[in-house]
């Protein structure tokens, strides 16, 4: 009885060290950012009329690791979250390993109708603040789950600044949910967590 007693305690131990050090195993895990970037646009005038603009984030010189470049936004867009991943959108695998692979690759930001606007920064800049154990740079060493554009505000006034145009203003947030990859402590922990379970079951029927 001592020893089925001491293998659950150990097997309870190793559950939660499982837990704490490979969330992965929880698909909730992906709810939280872990990195986001805010930016603001605005006030920018085409010299046009328009009813919409895009948005489109390219991560390193990789031309199909472009993102968000698919929807057209309006002002009724505000307050709403377009999350992608490998289920929706070709691109997100090639943008998902230039931020997995340690490199301090560019991020290109554009806005407008068309390419009215580009800002370029490093990832290590874009990212704040970049999550603990993270290497500085990028998020070399975490599975990436989702990226998502969040609209925080979007206004299109008609006439603008320029008579002939519409101003638009835009305020929005990148933010990558990830997890840290599993470890070799947590693999060796949920080896442990089977053999218990294992040897646990194998006392209970030879008792």
């Amino acid at each position: 009885m001592k020893m089925i007693t001491g293998a659950r305690q150990i097997s309870a131990a190793l559950s939660l060290a499982a837990l704490i050090c490979f969330p992965s195993i929880h698909p909730s895990a992906y709810g939280q950012p872990l990195a986001v970037s805010e930016f603001q646009v605005g006030p920018v005038n085409l010299g046009r009329v328009v009813s919409s603009m895009t948005v489109s984030v390219g991560f390193g010189s990789n031309t199909f690791a472009v993102l968000f470049d698919q929807f057209a936004l309006t002002p009724a867009d505000s307050g709403h979250t377009f999350t992608l991943n490998e289920n929706n959108d070709p691109d997100f695998a090639n943008a998902r390993i230039t931020l997995e692979n340690g490199n301090p690759d560019l991020v290109v930001f554009t806005y407008g109708v068309g390419v009215a606007g580009t800002g370029l920064t490093s990832e290590s800049n874009y990212f704040y603040p970049l999550p603990p154990g993270s290497n500085g740079i990028d998020l070399q060493g975490f599975s990436i789950g989702s990226i998502s554009l969040v609209v925080d505000s979007l206004t299109l006034t008609t006439p603008g600044s320029n008579p002939n145009g519409t101003d638009i203003y835009f305020r929005g947030r990148i933010a990558v949910n990830a997890v840290p990859e599993p470890s070799t402590f947590a693999m060796a922990g949920l080896a442990g967590l089977i053999f218990l379970r294992r040897f646990h079951s194998s006392k209970g029927s030879n008792a």
